[in-house]
């Protein structure tokens, strides 16, 4: 009678919380042979599910910055638009002599700071937008989101070979 022996490793580390099998015992295809405390897997699973929402609300907080980012940029040219009425007026006043030399400075000086601020908001939203740009590896997912579903895929499949059974042929 010829019997095979195969040598058996797990694919994950772990404290072996049971052994199903003696020594020399006839086993079948499949059957469990020994288990690794699941624990640290289940909870590594459970951290990747966590750093799949906290992605998700990360992406939901970046949304909402953009679009907060969209409004300083209509506040910044409602203010330019405020500052260069101002400006003109001064000028206009100037020239008539109903001003004076500081008050036109003054207004000049603050349609220069209104468009810095649109200068400023623009640059923002595109940062804002940039942070929410997906990559060509996994298009349309954000890169925080995808790497934690990875890290999610991983962990369940760790969680998976805690259970360790016999090889089927060919493996």
């Amino acid at each position: 009678v010829q019997q095979d022996k195969v040598s058996v490793s797990a694919d994950v580390g772990g404290r072996i919380v049971a052994v199903n099998v003696r020594e020399n015992q006839m086993v079948k295809q499949g059957d469990l042979l020994f288990r690794i405390d699941p624990e640290p897997y289940r909870i590594a699973l459970e951290q990747a599910n966590a750093a799949i929402a906290t992605a998700q609300v990360d992406v939901t907080s970046l949304r909402s910055s953009y679009d907060a980012k969209q409004g300083d940029i209509l506040g910044a040219r409602d203010a330019i638009q405020n500052a260069q009425e101002d400006y003109d007026r001064q000028v206009a006043l100037k020239k008539q002599g109903f001003t004076t030399l500081a008050r036109l400075q003054q207004s000049q000086h603050a349609l220069e700071q209104a468009r810095v601020q649109l200068q400023n908001a623009v640059s923002a939203a595109a940062e804002a937008k940039a942070k929410l740009a997906t990559g060509s590896a996994v298009p349309g997912v954000n890169p925080q989101i995808a790497a934690a579903i990875a890290q999610r895929d991983k962990a369940a499949l760790d969680l998976v070979r805690t259970d360790m059974r016999a090889p089927v042929s060919g493996q």
